[in-house]
């Protein structure tokens, strides 16, 4: 940013920050509690607590969501999300970018304080003057740098912040008609326990969980064979029935796969009051756990979200010249747009050399 744009920012930001704190401090169950009270509104208040599907949510998620959707600040890209990767990968190669998939990297080099590029897991060097990470920050500073990288106080902090919530997702392929799924266009529909406000999110059993059910697509899917997609969601404990019951280093056992069936079996009759016949109509399913998540992203616990709350950490990692960060675990937070925003803003720093 300018200068300018820079100083206006920050008189913005210092005129409302009282109102952010207090709402960043309150939960948003006293929010709703006091905006609207009494039985009689108790299932609104349910409704718009599902709006932020997280533990321990605070009045300042809620508000700026329904901010965002007042606002119609609320979009979608053609073709989904997987356009802007492919978008994105085009261009870089375009640029003679060159993009190595599949290979793990297994140590982030240092020396005198300064990276010079990465190991992976085949034994083969990537030398470079500047190092890009948008991985979990805690997979980043506890097993790809040396110990002496960062300060041990900086460890020890980033040890204790708490992480976001995962999810266990079920995608049912469906011979249903799209008028019968999606109900006349309805993007995403929510199914909360017959509990007190108070009481959601705070269950992981398939019976008390709040479902988000999602229709990926407003029509058919050709590419399946003219049949129609819907995905439900659960926020749900990496920590439940002993980690799902996977293994000593979260292996996928026989007990494993018929426990998440048994779990997915459970939400799709109860997704049934969104979706009628869903579980007769099925064709095919893919399922995640929370194992699924953390073995695909490498997150901790399979945090989807990164971090609980979000965290202004800085993009330019101020311990090891040449160490960068991006993505959703630093600012300006979680989510596609906000993590392109870092990306950007971390790609700046890199070509600006500072």
């Amino acid at each position: 940013m300018s200068f300018f744009k820079r100083l206006t920012l920050g008189f913005s930001m210092q005129r409302k920050l009282p109102k952010s704190m207090e709402y960043g401090r309150m939960p948003v169950q006293h929010l709703l509690g006091s905006a609207f009270p009494g039985v009689e509104m108790a299932c609104l208040r349910a409704a718009l607590r599902s709006v932020v599907p997280v533990r321990n949510a605070r009045a300042l998620d809620l508000l700026n969501l329904l901010g965002d959707v007042a606002e119609n600040n609320v979009f979608s890209p053609d073709g989904g999300v997987e356009s802007i990767i492919g978008t994105l990968r085009d261009f870089f190669q375009a640029q003679g970018g060159v993009i190595r998939t599949g290979v793990k990297v297994t140590s982030v080099n240092v020396s005198d304080g300064h990276v010079t590029g990465v190991t992976l897991a085949d034994d083969s060097n990537i030398k470079g003057e500047a190092v890009l990470s948008t991985i979990d920050m805690k997979a980043l500073f506890f097993d790809l740098l040396p110990v002496k990288a960062s300060p041990r106080l900086f460890r020890e902090k980033l040890e204790k912040i708490p992480l976001s919530d995962s999810y266990f997702t079920v995608t049912v392929s469906t011979t249903l008609e799209p008028g019968t799924v999606n109900r006349g266009g309805n993007m995403v529909r929510v199914v909360n326990p017959v509990v007190e406000e108070d009481g959601l999110f705070t269950s992981d059993d398939p019976d008390q969980v709040s479902l988000f059910i999602h229709f990926p697509e407003s029509g058919t899917d050709t590419a399946r064979g003219g049949r129609s997609l819907v995905q439900i969601m659960a926020p749900v404990r990496f920590m439940y029935e002993n980690n799902w019951h996977s293994g000593p280093q979260y292996e996928k056992s026989p007990d494993y796969y018929e426990f998440r069936k048994k779990y997915a079996t459970k939400i799709i009759e109860r997704a049934e009051t969104v979706v009628p016949g869903l579980s007769s109509h099925i064709v095919d399913i893919v399922i995640a756990t929370p194992v699924t998540y953390r073995s695909c992203t490498g997150n901790d616990e399979g945090a989807v979200f990164g971090w609980r709350r979000p965290r202004m950490w800085r993009q330019k990692v101020p311990y090891t010249h040449g160490l960068y960060i991006a993505g959703h675990w630093t600012y300006p937070g979680p989510g596609v747009l906000k993590s392109m925003m870092s990306g950007k803003n971390a790609s700046r720093l890199i070509l600006s050399g500072a």
